[in-house]
C-alpha cells in the first residue's frame, strides 16, 4: 500500500512538471505577439464592419472575447486568410 502511494505521488509530480513546461511554451508563443482589436483587424483585412460581423458569424474569424471586446492574435488572422484561400473563398 505504501509503495503504491509513493508511485502515485511520484506520478503526480511528473504530471505537474509536464504541465508547467507546457504552460511555459504557451506563454512564450503568445507573449511577444500583441492582441489586435476589431478595428485593427478590419483595417488589416480592409473590410467593413458588416463584412467583419459576417466573417464572425460564418466562423472565418474567431475572436477571443475579453470584457465584451473582440481580440485576435495576428496568427489568427493569417490562419483565417489561409483557410479562406484554401477553400476558394478569396
Amino acid at each position: 500500500m505504501h509503495s503504491n502511494l509513493n508511485k502515485i505521488v511520484q506520478l503526480l509530480g511528473d504530471i505537474l512538471q509536464i504541465l508547467d513546461s507546457m504552460k511555459g511554451l504557451h506563454e512564450e508563443k503568445y507573449e511577444t505577439h500583441p492582441l489586435l482589436d476589431k478595428y485593427q483587424v478590419m483595417r488589416k483585412l480592409q473590410i467593413s464592419d458588416t463584412t467583419y460581423r459576417r466573417h464572425i458569424k460564418k466562423g472565418l474569424l474567431r475572436p477571443r472575447r475579453i470584457g465584451g471586446t473582440d481580440y485576435f492574435y495576428e496568427r489568427d488572422i493569417v490562419d483565417a486568410l489561409e483557410e479562406s484561400r484554401r477553400k476558394g473563398r478569396i
